[in-house]
């Protein structure tokens, strides 16, 4: 029995996202396992001492995580409160910039492996405006969209749908994206955590209507 090209359009992103979940779930029920979770359901503050005894091992399943959970559009900013949480500013940032550039890379590619017709309905009408200047100028373009979306999961399947280089891509996730993980990491790490997850959240919600206003006000003419 053979499959249409059509159909196997239709299948691919659901097999995709059927990978990612089972992968998804291997990790947390690896971490389960090595977990001591009888004692930490008693004192959940323990947690954090728990992952950190795990040494390499906790920060890898974080990372892994971080991945996962960020190609399956979950809220990244949620796993950098996690990891300014668990490791501290230096090492939380570094763990949750390289779990972040492994996401939105992840995210880019299997946009352009699954085709702009399938993954087109991402593509806000706003962006495709953009595209030349995203080709044109896509390292200065994409360290601004960092800046205003973070890690919007839209984005970084929508951006792998126009002409945009992966180097452009990627350096200026990077540039973007380090101060601001750092600095939130830095935050979680000194303020109290409903506060810091607070505070991120309404940075992120800041963020994406100033770009919207600032978007609106360059319809007539795209320029970055």
């Amino acid at each position: 029995m053979t499959i249409s090209k059509e159909r196997w359009q239709e299948l691919k992103w659901p097999a995709i996202k059927l990978a990612f979940l089972i992968l998804l779930l291997g990790l947390l029920v690896a971490l389960a396992k090595i977990l001591p979770l009888q004692e930490i359901a008693k004192h959940p503050e323990k947690f954090k001492q728990a992952i950190n005894d795990l040494g390499s091992l906790g920060m890898l399943i974080y990372i892994g995580v971080f991945i996962m959970g960020l190609t399956m559009n979950l809220p990244g900013i949620l796993f950098i409160a996690l990891g300014g949480a668990l490791y501290g500013t230096l090492l939380g940032g570094a763990l949750a910039l390289v779990g972040a550039m492994g996401g939105v890379s992840l995210s880019f590619s299997l946009s352009r492996l699954l085709g702009r017709d399938f993954v087109s309905m991402t593509l806000p009408e706003r962006l495709k405006k953009y595209e030349p200047e995203l080709e044109k100028r896509g390292l200065l373009a994409m360290i601004i969209l960092r800046i205003f979306f973070l890690l919007n999961p839209w984005l970084n399947w929508a951006l792998g749908l126009t002409s945009i280089k992966f180097r452009d891509y990627f350096l200026g996730s990077l540039i973007g994206l380090a101060p601001l993980i750092f600095f939130w990491c830095h935050m979680v790490d000194i303020l109290p955590a409903w506060l810091a997850v607070t505070l991120l959240f309404s940075f992120a919600i800041l963020m994406v209507l100033i770009s919207r206003i600032y978007l609106r006000r360059k319809e007539k003419s795209p320029s970055f």
